[in-house]
């Protein structure tokens, strides 16, 4: 009698364990494609404004990316929280001592400021950090997402992902062409 209720008791567990497992699946999937779709929407945006970007200081003062009209910019959407990002920001930070004559380089996060600020100190990075007060994920996608925008603002090309894995000297070149 104790083995009939064990099974019935695993084929029910196998059963349940089952459905939850693709709904997980089919949520993973969703959120992902949700995500690919929004990526793809914003490298149609051909002016950073055109976003609708609320960004404010990490002091909580507002911030208009006008104020580096007649600059290139280079904008990183980020999050303490994602590896690839971590991973990507030495490079970035290489690349903008070399750069900074040229380039503005603002990293956006929509985290708390004190985690922000708490991350470029502990690291010792020297961008300008803002933050978002809505979420980025809804309005942007993949984490990280990088825009090159020319002196007017005007995106010249952005990516999805990581720059990890190229080198010094690619990223510079990208960024000078």
């Amino acid at each position: 009698m104790n083995i009939s209720i064990f099974k019935k008791g695993f084929i029910v567990g196998i059963i349940f364990g089952t459905i939850i497992s693709f709904s997980f699946l089919g949520y993973i999937y969703y959120v992902s494609k949700k995500s690919k779709e929004q990526s793809e929407k914003i490298s149609e945006t051909k002016n950073f404004k055109d976003l609708n970007l609320h960004l404010e200081n990490l002091d909580g003062s507002p911030f208009d990316i006008n104020q580096f009209t007649g600059k290139k910019i280079l904008v990183n959407v980020w999050a303490t929280w994602c590896a690839p990002c971590v991973k990507e920001m030495p490079l970035l930070q290489n690349t903008y001592n070399e750069l900074k004559n040229d380039y503005i380089f603002i990293m956006i996060s929509d985290e708390k400021p004190e985690t922000i600020k708490s991350f470029m100190t502990k690291k010792g990075y020297n961008f300008t950090f803002v933050r978002s007060s809505e979420s980025l994920k809804s309005k942007i996608g993949i984490f990280p997402t990088t825009f090159i925008l020319d002196k007017s603002h005007n995106i010249k090309f952005s990516q999805s992902g990581s720059f990890e894995d190229m080198s010094e000297s690619d990223f510079k070149a990208l960024l000078l062409k």
